[in-house]
């Protein structure tokens, strides 16, 4: 994980990633098959690393507001962050090459994320609807920041501009999300 968001995933052999796990190179591909193997072995560590630090529920609960906030404000720091937006732009990069990458981060990253969301959804909202919601929710919260962040290598994302993103969705999402499904 280090040598790819230090390097791009693109940019780092088989031999280095050998060479600084101190192992032949035979050894990662007996144990990885090959470049996408590892990679997706590498993806879902990294995927794994990221969700255990999804920030839970207070203990003293918070309003569906809150909630949104909270998760959001979780996951917009998350997605801007250097290594996850290395990641990205390389598996979009070589899906076409290596379309096994694709359903490897939606299923290590994507759908953990909106199952989360959709849970907190669930608390306001009727059962069958959450996934929707959710995704409905996180394309609301991504809007132009993460594109920015995602295509400009060199933006600067502050707190404060994740702060307003993440105001902004939950002002944008909840008042009409709420009084749809007649919650206060």
């Amino acid at each position: 994980m280090h040598l790819f968001s230090q390097h791009g995933a693109r940019q780092v052999s088989i031999g280095a990633i050998a060479e600084a796990a101190s192992a032949s190179k035979e050894t990662v591909y007996r144990h990885f098959g090959n470049r996408d193997g590892l990679l997706i072995a590498v993806l879902k560590r990294f995927c794994s690393l990221t969700l255990s630090q999804l920030p839970k529920k207070p203990v003293g609960g918070e309003s569906f507001e809150e909630g949104l906030s909270r998760l959001g404000f979780w996951y917009l720091k998350m997605v801007t962050r250097p290594e996850t937006l290395s990641f990205y732009r390389y598996i979009v990069g070589e899906v076409e090459r290596s379309p096994s990458l694709g359903p490897a981060f939606t299923n290590a990253m994507t759908r953990p994320i909106v199952a989360e969301f959709a849970s907190h959804m669930e608390s306001v909202s009727d059962p069958s609807r959450s996934l929707e919601l959710a995704e409905a929710f996180l394309g609301l919260l991504q809007g132009k920041l993460w594109n920015r962040a995602l295509v400009e290598p060199d933006a600067y994302i502050t707190k404060s501009d994740l702060e307003a993103q993440v105001r902004m969705a939950v002002e944008l999402f909840a008042p009409s999300f709420l009084s749809d499904n007649g919650s206060s």
